[in-house]
């Protein structure tokens, strides 16, 4: 092989080279962008859960104007958010059954025995679309520790400094992500594993001592250290690390 050909030779290999590294690295990035477009598609449907688990309750103790309110907000604020995520995941909405169930909420004591099939319904339509996203556990985690670190922030809002529910609604969110958060990292997982987390399972407990009742008649705790705790905790064992890097 003479010079020429040999140059020839070693500058087709490097382009090839270069090649697959720019392939491999558009791939990787596109791999990336899924991941954490996943990832905030089901940090909104957890954040969603949250509001519909407040209204399911509510409305089960007979509170059904605040249970509307709950279901309010979902159905009209933060559905609209997911519609991109769901369309790049080509999954179905699920407007009819979110519409459904507020209705159940609207019609109040009329509707009473449906509620819990309209629930039950659109529960297992989000569960559906979970199933289809690409979640493995630390994505999980990654999403309880967002919930959870929200929920911090609305119990300060919720709670005044002497006990006082300044803010109902923000207090009952709060318990509400939190629980959804619990049910992510320990309910499912000791489900689908068999893992147990008995420091984390004790941490939630504490925290959510914090919510003695929805509907507070008397002050509440005014210290929020459990949630601190339970937030550092899931900090500490890696759950606020991103999980598509």
């Amino acid at each position: 092989m003479n010079s020429g050909q040999s140059k020839g030779w070693l500058s087709a290999l490097i382009f090839s080279v270069l090649m697959c590294s720019v392939g491999f690295a558009h791939s990787t990035v596109a791999q990336t962008e899924t991941c954490r477009a996943a990832t905030i598609l089901a940090t909104n449907l957890g954040l969603m859960r949250g509001h519909l688990l407040v209204a399911s309750e509510l409305f089960e103790a007979g509170h059904i104007e605040l249970a509307q309110r709950h279901s309010k907000h979902p159905a009209e604020e933060v559905y609209q958010e997911l519609l991109p995520g769901l369309a790049q995941f080509e999954v179905p909405g699920f407007a009819t059954e979110l519409g459904a169930f507020a209705d159940v909420l609207a019609a109040g004591e009329q509707e009473r025995a449906l509620f819990r099939n309209r629930y039950a319904q659109l529960m297992q339509t989000m569960n559906a679309i979970e199933g289809r996203l690409p979640l493995g556990v630390r994505k999980q985690q990654q999403i309880a520790f967002a919930l959870v670190s929200q929920a911090a922030v609305e119990y300060a809002v919720g709670v005044a400094e002497d006990g006082r529910v300044a803010d109902l609604q923000e207090y009952q969110d709060a318990y509400g992500f939190v629980t959804i958060a619990k049910g992510k990292v320990i309910d499912d997982a000791a489900a689908i594993s068999g893992a147990s987390n008995a420091e984390l399972g004790q941490a939630f407990a504490a925290a959510l001592r914090l919510w003695p009742t929805l509907m507070p008649q008397q002050p509440v705790s005014t210290e929020s250290g459990d949630l601190t705790q339970l937030v550092a905790l899931m900090r500490q064992q890696g759950m606020a690390a991103p999980a598509c890097d």
